[in-house]
């Protein structure tokens, strides 16, 4: 097995020439797999003509690039090295796909086809702002460390609470997770009479004025009923052309509405 190796990475060739596929392999011979969509990567590919196994140096040789089973032709660098050793420099997005292939094509050494699979950059300095959960993992690291030397709390650490005396924020004693659930659990668990009690307190001891005009029609339900019971237990007059609320003191309009006929229909129009 020989390794060839070029702008650091490379791939493995057997003693014939072929390819070991599923893997790039660098310079070191530590087996690596190709990062997923990201760019500046190289796949490298040992060209010998067919005719003589010398290394093939000129002529015209093209890459078409597989990812995931489908080709396209290649768009990034590909360039010779030196010695029948050829470079391809694929695009971030020839490089988004779960297992990818570079068919390396020369009319004189025929074709070679380096395979590999990708894997995720975990680098957290390579976490980019597409997501807002990707700018938190971005903004809580700086890659060497925490920002500020201050560490996320673990749940255990925000249950316990801090270090300190006293009770509080931060002070020792601090309620546990499941002591906090507890207590959440407590303020929700309502029985069904005291949900009525709720209701009769509030349908009981709630009281409203008479309203002055018509409520909007994003007013508030107590404001619409109490206008609603206003239209039925107050005077209500009305002339050929005119329909008057008052109020309940009879000193005053609360509102009006026109009323028009055509000797067949009266139509009352809208309170204002």
């Amino acid at each position: 097995m020989a390794y060839n190796q070029a702008n650091g990475y490379g791939v493995s060739t057997t003693s014939e020439g072929g390819f070991k596929p599923h893997h790039t392999i660098n310079y070191s011979g530590v087996i690596t797999n190709m990062n997923k969509n990201e760019a500046g990567q190289a796949v490298t590919a040992q060209l010998n003509a067919l005719a003589d196994g010398t290394p093939v140096i000129f002529g015209t040789t093209t890459v078409t690039v597989v990812k995931d089973g489908l080709g396209a032709v290649g768009t990034g660098a590909l360039a010779h090295v030196a010695g029948g050793l050829w470079s391809y420099l694929p695009t971030q997005a020839e490089t988004d796909a779960a297992h990818l292939a570079f068919v390396f094509t020369n009319t004189l050494a025929g074709t070679q086809t380096p395979q590999m699979y990708t894997e995720i950059n975990a680098n957290v300095l390579k976490v980019s702002g597409d997501t807002a959960s990707a700018n938190n993992l971005r903004d809580t690291y700086n890659g060497t460390g925490y920002v500020n030397s201050v560490a996320p709390a673990t749940q255990l650490q925000a249950g316990s609470g801090g270090g300190g005396s006293g009770s509080g924020g931060g002070g020792g004693g601090g309620a546990t997770v499941a002591e906090v659930q507890a207590i959440i659990d407590g303020l929700n668990n309502l029985s069904a009479p005291e949900v009525k009690a709720e209701m009769v307190v509030a349908l009981t001891g709630d009281f409203t004025v008479e309203p002055v005009s018509v409520p909007a029609s994003n007013a508030s339900i107590a404001d619409k009923i109490s206008y609603m019971f206003a239209f039925a237990a107050n005077e209500l007059k009305q002339t050929s052309s005119l329909q008057t609320l008052r109020n309940s003191g009879d000193t005053s309009n609360i509102s009006t509405a026109s009323v028009t006929t055509d000797g067949v229909t009266t139509t009352r129009g809208e309170h204002t």
